[in-house]
């Protein structure tokens, strides 16, 4: 069948990007668009993202299966995004992004360690 190569040759590479829709869901909270935009690049084989800037985030972080944080939020910024993610029945994997010289630095915190495997390549792709 015509087209169905690279289909294949990613589902076998990153098992997520099926055709079957069970790609991570990953919210960028964000100040800078810049920063996001890059690091939506970084994720785009390995998962859905939505970039949602920081100031529209408003109580529960629901469906998501991974919260990326900049690191450019102010404090009331970054309290926000902590108490959106804590009002979550079903703690997302979150992975604070923080500035460093050349790489990209971040703290992870599994949350539900039952989706550890599918988030993998979202985290690795942050911080490879």
């Amino acid at each position: 069948m015509p087209g169905t190569g690279l289909s294949s040759l990613l589902e076998r590479l990153i098992p997520q990007a099926g055709a079957n829709g069970g790609r991570p869901r990953v919210l960028v909270a964000y100040a800078s668009g810049v920063l996001a935009t890059a690091i939506s690049r970084r994720l785009a084989l390995c998962a859905d993202v939505d970039l949602v800037p920081v100031r529209e985030i408003q109580g529960a972080i629901e469906a998501y299966d991974a919260v990326v944080i900049c690191p450019y939020l102010t404090d009331d910024e970054a309290r926000r995004v902590h108490a959106a993610i804590g009002a979550c029945d079903g703690r997302p994997v979150v992975v604070d992004v923080r500035e460093s010289i050349g790489r990209i630095d971040a703290d992870v915190d599994w949350g539900d360690r039952q989706r550890d495997a599918a988030l993998r390549p979202v985290v690795e792709a942050l911080t490879a």
